[in-house]
């Protein structure tokens, strides 16, 4: 049978080496054949190779190194004449590859994707200078990178709903006031609603949640993040992915792709990385609306295809609690003690 993924099929240099001993992938190699094997190792992987190599499509060092790895990690040894694994891409190693691309690529077809206009970067924040700033790196380093901010962002919107939890339970009215004139309110208000949340506190209580599980997923980066090469979404996360992100056969992950190095600044990045964290802790956290342009934004198509009619302001605590636009618009408000998100025509 010939080789089935979308990154294999029809490559002929690809498709000798599943059937023909001679054709077998060894350091030294180059050309797109060796590339397609490196974005397949990247993809599945997230294995780390030398630049250098990665633009030449060159067999090196480090691309061997991730072949080994790759066949390290699934025991594929020919028994018939090796004890132990080598760093030769034969007929068990691409299909392999090819198998597991397969599987990726249904797995994908369930992801949650978000382009630009999702994660707050559209054209208002073009303008801005929020996106279109190019970064070195690949998407998963430059991910990596902007972990640290982005734990700060989101552990200051802990402490905001804390902070909120502590003045509604003394039920002073003194306290409540205080609230709807402080950052931490009008954040709430403006993000989620909570003034319109029949059970505020409650509602406090599952928002905490959340960001809770959207801290500890991105504090596991180092796992939980991965790219996806071939994509052009700004990035995707499998929904609901973090409860299963220690599954070895299908683990969930968030993934970041080449737009998120070559279109989006250093706001969006941060934003972008709660955004995909929001999905990836609860399945049911989808698109309902975007945050920009300032102050209504406007609605999103949901992932499976529901067309809203709310736009930012609009929608109802419930839905704000569910639109991933809305947990990255409430950290980074609370963070700059502002309401950070760009005005149509500034």
């Amino acid at each position: 049978m010939p080789l089935q993924s979308q990154l294999f099929t029809g490559d002929s240099a690809l498709e000798a080496c599943l059937t023909q001993d001679a054709r077998h992938i060894t350091k030294g190699a180059a050309g797109r054949h060796v590339s397609k094997i490196q974005q397949a190792l990247q993809t599945l992987d997230s294995a780390r190779i030398a630049p250098d190599e990665l633009a030449a499509g060159r067999y090196g060092q480090s691309t061997a190194a991730a072949v080994l790895e790759y066949k390290t990690r699934r025991r594929i040894i020919n028994r018939a004449y090796q004890a132990t694994p080598d760093d030769i891409v034969g007929k068990m190693t691409i299909a392999s590859l090819d198998n597991e691309l397969v599987a990726k690529q249904q797995g994908a077809n369930n992801r949650v994707r978000c382009g630009p206009d999702d994660v707050g970067g559209g054209g208002a924040a073009v303008r801005l200078g929020l996106v279109g700033t190019s970064a070195s790196g690949s998407p998963r380093d430059e991910a990596l990178r902007n972990r640290p901010e982005a734990l700060r962002w989101l552990g200051q919107a802990l402490l905001a709903l804390q902070v909120a939890r502590t003045l509604m339970q003394s039920g002073l009215t003194a306290d409540l006031n205080r609230l709807a004139s402080s950052v931490e309110g009008q954040a709430l208000n403006t993000h989620f609603h909570l003034d319109r949340h029949p059970t505020p506190l409650k509602f406090l209580s599952d928002l905490g949640r959340t960001y809770s599980l959207m801290n500890i997923a991105v504090s596991g980066a180092e796992t939980n993040f991965a790219e996806d090469p071939t994509s052009n979404d700004i990035a995707n996360a499998d929904p609901g992915g973090f409860f299963r992100r220690n599954d070895p056969v299908d683990p969930g992950r968030m993934f970041f792709c080449p737009r998120y190095v070559a279109e989006a600044g250093p706001l969006t990045r941060v934003v972008t990385i709660i955004h995909e964290a929001a999905h990836y802790v609860d399945k049911k956290i989808d698109h309902f609306a975007t945050s920009v342009p300032f102050p209504d934004g406007r609605p999103l198509t949901g992932t499976l295809g529901q067309k809203h009619v709310l736009n930012y302001v609009q929608l109802t605590p419930d839905d704000a609690a569910q639109n991933a636009a809305s947990y990255a618009g409430f950290a980074i408000h609370v963070f700059k003690r502002q309401d950070t998100r760009p005005v149509l025509g500034q």
